[in-house]
This record gives C-alpha cells, structure tokens and sequence, in this order.
C-alpha cells in the first residue's frame, strides 16, 4: 500500500469534520425527538420514540469513538512526520487507517438511512 502521508492527513481531517457534522445532527434529531415525544400518549409510538432515542444515543458513542480513533491516528501521523519515519514501515497506522478508509461509507449510509426512517416516523405522526 502506498500511501502519501499528506493524504492520510486529509483522510483524517475529512472524517473529523465529517463527524462533527454528523454529531450536530444527531443532537438536532434528539431535540426534534423530544419535542415530538412530549406530545405522545401511545405506547406503540413511545416504544417507537424510544427506540430512535437509543439509536441516537448510540451513534453519540460511535460517533465518540471513532473521533478518539482518528486524533490518535492523526497524532501518530504527525509524530512519525516529526520523527521522518517512513509511513510505510508503520504498519500499525496503515492497518488503523485502512480500515477507517472502508468503515466511513458505511457509517454514513447508516446514520443516512437512520434519518430517513425517522422522518418517516415524524411524517407518520401528522396522520
């Protein structure tokens, strides 16, 4: 694998700020998510609602997780270009990297299909 270590560098600012995107979203869905349960009276739609909190609750977790991952990758790329270490005889980032490289799309096409079925629950609920 050949990679270039200003790109890893971009890499791991794009999913920074992807991430916080993706978080500030999440918090706006858990308000808009608290607005709506205040106004419910059936258990069906409560379980519902609860059920999209915990799944918000997770992605906040996730969402932790994976910025703690992607610092500590940054960091070990910043320090390895202080020290001129050769990227490519750290296999350690490159294992970390590579494996954030094919989680991304994933994650995003997720927490997308996450919103999707919770603007459909908020649709529902004008019905």
């Amino acid at each position: 694998m050949k990679e270039k270590p200003g790109q890893l560098e971009d890499d791991c600012c794009s999913w920074l700020r992807w991430l916080d995107f993706y978080k500030n979203e999440n918090s706006f869905l858990k308000v808009r998510l608290s607005e709506v349960v205040d106004n419910l009276t059936d258990h069906i739609l409560l379980s519902a609602a609860e059920n999209f909190q915990s799944q918000f609750i997770l992605k906040d977790e996730l969402f932790a997780q994976l910025q703690h991952e992607i610092e500590f990758l940054r960091q070990k790329l910043t320090d390895m270009a202080r020290s001129k270490k050769s990227i490519s005889m750290d296999s350690t980032v490159l294992t970390k990297h590579l494996r954030l490289k094919n989680k991304m799309p994933q994650l995003k096409q997720d927490f997308m299909q996450l919103i999707e079925n919770f603007n459909s629950f908020l649709y529902s609920l004008q019905f």
